[in-house]
């Protein structure tokens, strides 16, 4: 075989190779567009055998300066019937081998409407006093934007004031659950670099040395103050993803833009963070879906439209009726989905029951 022979040949051959990958690849790309766009099937007789429990926690923002917040404790009673068993007016998380509360603590100073409150974190077991506060011209609010097992997303929004001069700063960070309490006063973050070491170095780049454009703020001298130290960790698709603040310094407040990113949450920071169906077959099938939470054990899914979450029993891509059905405020956000085991369902519902009746 002459060497012009071989050259056909292998040319034959590379083409063949390439026509085969692009087959595979397309394969590839056709069936996952099949799985990503298919409907899902409802049964309405779809046997709802339940063995998990949720507990949701919600912000309800009444205005610019009150928030609330709820947690609801839902499980399945003996006869398998899904039922809300506790509404109660704070945020409750499970944290290492108890439940914690979560709630905001809040001081008027009088003869002006400057005001501090701040979020406080706590095991259900231990008591807490609040402090008292000298004025000094500002206003400090702390507000829940997450929370997960370990860590919890705050807001603050503070305004420092002397006669005319007024000075505003909004941040947003990470902080770990136990450090919450004393967050006001030590302002210990979680960074992104502490949370996603190297990983996180091209988007911090990425981000501080961008201008300030006139869509993120109106003032032409705006300083660029972007570290990776403020973050925030928000909603896509049914799931929680970090989202890098775009900080920047004017001449009379500080402030921020949030950016999602495509890092990945470690179970450490947000756990039970799958979503075990397709968000975009749900979205096919129920086109007024916003969000979307689904149990680890595969055994229910909660879908958020505008001022409702339903929650229906779920096996292997179908739906069966809606097994129960909560409205939601105006102004209301979920900011925790914890779920329970069997066993988790008993101690949870033991220790929230001994909450409410001692106090």
């Amino acid at each position: 075989m002459n060497f012009s022979q071989r050259e056909k040949n292998f040319s034959l051959c590379l083409s063949v190779f390439f026509i085969v990958v692009l087959f595979i690849f397309s394969v590839k790309i056709y069936f996952h567009k099949l799985i990503n766009n298919k409907s899902f099937n409802f049964n309405p007789n779809l046997s709802s055998e339940f063995n998990s429990g949720l507990l949701i926690s919600f912000r309800n923002d009444l205005d610019k300066d009150i928030s609330t917040y709820r947690t609801l404790w839902i499980t399945p009673d003996s006869s398998n019937n899904l039922k809300i068993i506790n509404e109660i007016n704070f945020v409750v998380v499970p944290h290492k081998n108890s439940l914690w509360k979560i709630e905001p603590v809040r001081y008027n100073f009088t003869n002006t409407k400057d005001y501090i409150e701040y979020l406080v974190a706590h095991d259900f077991g231990d008591g807490y006093t609040p402090e008292t506060f000298q004025y000094k011209f500002s206003t400090y609010r702390n507000k829940l934007t997450f929370v997960d097992k370990n860590y919890v997303g705050v807001s603050t929004y503070i305004i420092s004031h002397d006669g005319n001069k007024f000075y505003r700063d909004n941040t947003c960070a990470i902080v770990d659950l136990e450090n919450l309490t004393n967050y006001k006063s030590t302002k210990n973050r979680v960074t992104m670099r502490d949370v996603f070491s190297e990983k996180s170095i091209p988007i911090i780049n990425k981000y501080r040395n961008q201008k300030i454009n006139l869509g993120e703020c109106s003032e032409k001298n705006a300083i660029n103050t972007t570290s990776g130290e403020f973050w925030k960790i928000g909603r896509k698709d049914g799931r929680w993803l970090p989202q890098i603040a775009k900080t920047f310094k004017c001449a009379t407040y500080n402030d921020y833009i949030l950016y999602n990113t495509e890092l990945y949450l470690p179970e450490s920071v947000s756990s039970n963070n799958e979503l075990y169906t397709s968000y975009k077959s749900i979205v096919k099938t129920l086109p007024d879906t916003e969000d979307v939470i689904s149990s680890p054990n595969k055994d229910m899914v909660g879908i958020f439209t505008s001022y409702k979450l339903t929650i229906y029993p779920y096996s292997n891509g179908t739906f069966g009726n809606p097994a129960l059905e909560l409205e939601l405020g105006k102004n209301e956000t979920m900011i925790m989905a914890q779920w329970a085991n069997e066993k988790e369902i008993k101690v949870w519902t033991d220790a929230i029951k001994k909450y409410c009746s001692e106090n």
